[in-house]
């Protein structure tokens, strides 16, 4: 785990030039996101904040965000039709797996939103 999330510490700061917001998937938690957030910070001295919120993938994997709070002020964060269900052959499931997640921010007096869609292959 430790060698992955150094790569993509690497992958955020020399290719994608430590944007102000990253959307992220196929994350398990919270906390390793974090991890990814700390290391970031340890390589280039750059501080993320991680936003993360579980959606029902049996695997348990998700999406989420991370944030530049030196250029971004995060808003809010919110799961969109996380609830909602649909009929699979006879059996109730959930349309989103991971459901997508609606970033609204402000950056100076600019307000703007990122949806983070990671859709699951039926």
């Amino acid at each position: 785990m430790a060698l992955k999330t150094r790569r993509l510490s690497s992958y955020v700061g020399s290719v994608l030039r430590l944007p102000d917001v990253l959307s992220v998937e196929e994350v398990e938690t919270l906390p390793i996101l974090q991890g990814l957030a700390r290391q970031i910070h340890d390589d280039y001295g750059v501080s993320y904040d991680a936003y993360l919120l579980p959606g029902h993938d049996p695997s348990g994997i998700n999406v989420g965000f991370l944030v530049r709070p030196d250029r971004v002020q995060v808003l809010s964060v919110q799961q969109l039709a996380a609830q909602e269900t649909w009929d699979d052959g006879g059996n109730t499931a959930y349309i989103h797996d991971h459901p997508p997640l609606l970033l609204t921010a402000q950056a100076g007096r600019m307000q703007f939103q990122v949806i983070a869609v990671h859709m699951k292959a039926r």
